[in-house]
């Protein structure tokens, strides 16, 4: 399975972020300390396991 879209708001240091993984084979995540780059890494889990939407 591959996520199309990934879109995650009010989450960690997430305010919100809407990425379109669509169109590309590999995404990287970047940024600087503080940003969510680890609190993205923390949500993949949930979402490979129970393939939903949390609001």
């Amino acid at each position: 399975m591959r996520p199309l879209r990934i879109q995650i708001k009010n989450f960690g240091a997430i305010p919100y972020t809407d990425i379109d993984l669509s169109n590309t084979d590999i995404a990287v995540i970047c940024g600087p300390n503080g940003a969510g780059k680890s609190t993205a890494f923390t949500i993949a889990p949930m979402f490979a396991r129970y393939h939903k939407t949390w609001h």
